[in-house]
């Protein structure tokens, strides 16, 4: 690793690696969630509606807590060189762009599985025989 590389590693704080770890993980978790949940609708299996809302619940709660760690972990970040204040507007702006786009689809699901039409619809479709959602 270059040495400016290892010099800008060294200013995050000390809990971002263990964060980008959760982070991951929970990152996984969710597409898992969503895949079972896409899996689920694509085969009209009611199961489909409550983990695609789950995904919506907790893809907008993530996308907002990742926002404020992101910022709150960038906060003291140094940029060396001559454009250091405009990198550093960068930075901390893009967060909230990432929060746009991480919250979009979320928030469609919410909407989309809070009419009463596409709920009807759903709870209409035949539960699958011995038990087995998926």
């Amino acid at each position: 690793m270059n040495p400016a590389a290892q010099q800008a590693l060294q200013q995050f704080p000390e809990w971002w690696r263990t964060y980008q770890i959760i982070s991951g993980l929970f990152g996984f978790l969710m597409a898992v969630v969503l895949l079972s949940g896409g899996i689920c609708l694509i085969r009209r299996r009611p199961a489909g509606l409550p983990l695609s809302v789950a995904y919506g619940v907790l893809g907008l709660i993530g996308s907002v807590l990742n926002t404020i760690i992101t910022v709150s972990g960038m906060a003291g970040f140094q940029m060396p060189g001559p454009m250091g204040g405009s990198m550093k507007s960068v930075m901390m702006v893009s967060p909230f762009v990432g929060l746009i786009f991480g919250a979009g689809y979320p928030i469609f699901l919410l909407i989309w599985f809070a009419r009463p039409s596409i709920r009807q619809e759903v709870r209409s479709w035949p539960q699958p025989a011995g038990g087995q959602e998926m």
